[in-house]
């Protein structure tokens, strides 16, 4: 799963603490006894000023409909409720739109269980965080759930084959089966900035089964690279930031990319930045409230770019030096000791949306009026 890369910290998890950290993680209760009857905790979780709370439930095992965690997004009973929960489920990671965050836990005189283990990091706060929200009916109705990270299963939250609806901040690939398509499947792909659309009618007869970002996870116009090894974004990726000699389990095996940021990558056929070579820039790009650019590049099929499929084997930021060409074409492919340029579709006009024929061919828009159109995805999250 695509996310962020932690060392956590257990916290003290007594019934009822301040817990003033950046990063930690605590379970309820400790040891191998389940909580007790009539239990009434409370936790204030406050990390530093201008951070929101990243969290997840990594374990929920409560008498369901009797016993129940609530989370608010603020330091007492009275915030906002963000989620009620009870039973035996999972969470997936999701935001707050404070440094702050109020947890309570209560049981009835019955049963007994094990009770749940929360996680939190704080993150800056950020308009351009990848956020999608998934609902279960067309123009954003129905029942919903927000989502921040990769999901190989959406099965896990009982979600799996009912979404008809989505909005979404960033870059995101939507998956027929789970593990992103490792059976072959239909896929759906969207890049936008507080953007929404019904599914296509043929992918929402079909199951809609794991879902996924591209680029960074807290900012989405980072300089970035993912790859994969099958067409159209399936199957295994693997993300990087900087130069890479080296392509691991993917060497040999990239059939698609997604570029995000300003900066141009070379790719090459040899490891260490050996042997022929291809640079590519990020020529398409979405406009911000702010008038700023989000830009990013979509190749589902790497042979588009005259590179052959299988068979890059290292990255490289930037265009080779010695080539005084490259900054003015979109595009070269370099066949040493010759360069053969190949100029690209333009970028898109600020004032234009992100056009349906520059996405999957089974795209098509609807613009619905819906409250994420006024407000950042990742402040809000109710269920």
């Amino acid at each position: 799963m695509k996310g962020f890369s932690l060392n956590w910290t257990q916290v003290n998890n007594k019934c009822s603490s301040l817990l003033n950290a950046s990063t930690g993680f605590f379970k309820y209760p400790n040891g191998t006894t389940n909580y007790p009857s009539n239990a009434n905790c409370s936790w204030i979780i406050t990390t530093a000023p201008k951070t929101s709370i990243n969290f997840f439930i990594s374990m929920l095992d409560t008498e369901k409909d009797f016993d129940f965690l609530y989370i608010r997004d603020g330091n007492n009973s009275q915030s906002p409720l963000l989620l009620s929960l009870s039973g035996n489920q999972a969470l997936p990671p999701m935001f707050s739109s404070s440094n702050k965050l109020f947890l309570q836990f209560s049981s009835d005189q019955s049963t007994s269980l094990t009770g749940f283990t929360f996680h939190w990091q704080q993150v800056e706060r950020n308009k351009t965080v990848q956020i999608t929200r998934l609902y279960t009916a067309p123009f954003g109705m129905g029942q919903f759930w927000d989502f921040n990270s990769s999901i190989p299963d959406l099965g896990v939250y009982g979600f799996e084959n009912t979404i008809r609806s989505i909005c979404l901040t960033g870059i995101w690939i939507y998956y027929e089966n789970i593990d992103f398509n490792k059976i072959p499947g239909q896929v759906f792909w969207m890049p936008g900035f507080k953007s929404c659309t019904n599914l296509p009618r043929n992918f929402q007869n079909s199951k809609f089964s794991s879902v996924r970002f591209a680029g960074s996870p807290t900012n989405i116009n980072s300089d970035s690279w993912t790859l994969y090894d099958g067409a159209s974004f399936t199957r295994n990726s693997l993300y990087g930031t900087q130069d890479s000699g080296d392509l691991g389990e993917l060497d040999l095996k990239v059939s698609s990319v997604i570029l995000t940021g300003t900066s141009p990558w070379s790719f090459y056929s040899g490891k260490g930045w050996n042997g022929r070579g291809a640079c590519v820039f990020p020529t398409q790009y979405y406009t911000l409230e702010n008038g700023e650019r989000f830009n990013f590049r979509l190749i589902p099929r790497i042979t588009a770019m005259n590179i052959p499929d299988n068979a890059v084997r290292s990255i490289k930021k930037g265009c080779p030096s010695l080539l005084p060409s490259a900054h003015s074409h979109p595009f070269l492919v370099i066949h040493p000791p010759s360069i053969l340029p190949s100029l690209l579709q333009p970028p898109l006009a600020p004032s234009q949306p992100y056009p349906a024929s520059l996405l999957h061919p089974h795209y098509r828009t609807h613009h619905f009026n819906h409250p994420l159109s006024h407000h950042h995805l990742g402040d809000h999250f109710h269920h």
